[in-house]
């Protein structure tokens, strides 16, 4: 439990995408193969993969989008 700055408790609870999920996230990217897609322009990749990773981030980045945009960065190597 927390506890507020007027002296009362509550239940402190931050829902964010998990490290199971991260890490199917890193999977998936890395089956791109984005090293090996090299003939294809900033534009074609976007068209490719941004659905996905929108949905990704609308979805897990509903109540804490910045731990999984920083966080999922960092370990994707994106």
């Amino acid at each position: 439990m927390a506890k507020s700055r007027h002296g009362k408790h509550f239940v402190s609870f931050l829902p964010a995408v998990s490290t199971d999920a991260k890490k199917a996230m890193g999977k998936v990217i890395r089956s791109w193969h984005l090293a090996k897609r090299s003939d294809k322009s900033l534009d074609d990749l976007a068209l490719m993969f941004n659905n996905v990773v929108q949905g990704w981030i609308n979805y897990y980045g509903r109540f804490y989008r910045s731990q999984l945009l920083y966080s999922s960065a960092g370990s994707t190597g994106i």
